[in-house]
């Protein structure tokens, strides 16, 4: 029997956490939001990026900004 106040794993960021992630604005955030860069929900309006998908994302673009002069 599991309790009823079992502890939920988080799913979503704000914003705000995606700010700190990035060490960027949340002007930057809101840009890359609605330009449907990160991975995101809308719930009313609100957004909510998923965990999962926003990590994804972040190792997919981790080196698209790469400096290939060599």
């Amino acid at each position: 029997m599991t309790p009823s106040h079992a502890p939920r794993l988080k799913r979503y960021y704000t914003p705000a956490e995606v700010e700190e992630i990035l060490h960027v604005g949340l002007t930057t955030v809101y840009e890359l939001l609605h330009r449907a860069e990160i991975p995101s929900i809308k719930v009313g309006r609100q957004y909510r990026i998923p965990i999962d998908k926003f990590h994804k994302w972040e190792a997919e673009s981790a080196g698209t900004d790469c400096d290939d002069a060599g």
